[in-house]
């Protein structure tokens, strides 16, 4: 299909100054809002954050492939949702319009700016999940977790923890037996060695801890042995490929711009797979912008957002656009 591609290159920052993710010490992201004009006159929006750890193309390369009208993984994804977004917009309709966002955890990007002291008011909230990027530095992060699960204990909140494949498999061990009096706290383990099959399944079968495959989740689609949570990024996956046999499905966004994030929120909800509670909250791990002011919570629930499409309607009409290419 014939069109035209503007773009818009953004810079999102962290609350905690650091990125979430171990081994990567940044205090802000970059990436690219999308604006596709399609041959028959439709007009949709579409985000652009790759995350060079998880394999893709550094931001400079996917936009120097998208003004030669070349795709990747990424671009592909937000080309197919502008397309949609589009569709929608053409009808003057929400994108959402007659469909629920799933409810996601709370997100907890930087343990060691987190004040246990706020878990009251996400049980009052109705959050049942609360997820904990770990990997860092497990020797100074275990007290910090252990407050948190001794607070959880006799409530109704689980605990996820993401280790982003940071570990090995023994300190990964090492870890579970430093936490067992809290086992039952934790709803899985996410990442915490890079995926193994055999490894994986051995841990799971030890310690009757379900393991989440995110970074893989291809690979462990199928495989409850070694996995029994999926964790998919539409922004990366397309969720309806997903067969997820015995399996736990989770939906999250890319850690990336609230356009991103509501087009994760979009394949949630508009999927016929039974899913988890997922995690679409992700904007609060960055400093407020206009965008991420448009998203309403309620607890763990999104408040589907106003506008045509995705939402962000004014906004979106005051990016500052530049042409990128036009086939």
């Amino acid at each position: 299909m014939k069109m035209q591609i503007y773009c818009s290159q953004y810079s999102l920052s962290f609350l905690s100054e650091v990125s979430p993710l171990a081994g990567a010490e940044v205090a802000s992201r970059q990436g690219a809002l999308l604006k596709i004009e399609f041959s028959d006159d439709l007009i949709g929006y579409a985000d652009c954050h790759p995350w060079v750890q998880f394999g893709d193309f550094p931001l400079e390369q996917q936009l120097e492939r998208l003004c030669q009208g070349q795709t990747t993984p990424l671009l592909q994804r937000s080309l197919q949702l502008a397309r949609l977004d589009a569709e929608a917009r053409s009808r003057r309709i929400s994108l959402f319009e007659g469909l629920t966002i799933p409810p996601s955890h709370f997100l907890v990007s930087d343990l060691s700016a987190f004040d246990p002291k706020i878990l009251a008011q996400l049980t009052s909230s109705g959050f049942q999940r609360i997820k904990i990027k770990l990997g860092k530095n497990l020797a100074a992060e275990i007290p910090l977790l252990s407050e948190i699960l001794v607070r959880l204990t006799g409530s109704d909140i689980l605990v996820r923890l993401d280790f982003n494949s940071q570990v090995n498999q023994q300190v990964f061990e090492d870890f579970l037996r430093h936490i067992q009096p809290h086992w039952g706290l934790l709803d899985f383990c996410e990442d915490p060695f890079p995926y193994q099959p055999e490894a994986w399944q051995a841990v799971q079968d030890r310690y009757s801890i379900d393991l989440a495959a995110d970074r893989e989740c291809l690979q462990a689609d199928g495989h409850p042995q070694s996995a029994g949570v999926l964790v998919i990024k539409p922004a990366i996956q397309d969720l309806a490929l997903i067969r997820g046999q015995c399996q736990r499905i989770i939906v999250t966004s890319y850690l990336d711009h609230p356009v991103g994030q509501l087009g994760a929120a979009y394949s949630a909800a508009s999927s016929h797979k039974l899913l988890d509670i997922c995690g679409l909250q992700s904007h609060t791990a960055y400093v407020p912008s206009p965008f991420s002011n448009e998203i309403v919570c309620c607890g763990p629930h999104i408040i589907c957002p106003k506008g045509a499409g995705i939402g962000f309607d004014e906004l979106l009409a005051q990016v500052d656009w530049g042409f990128c290419y036009a086939n």
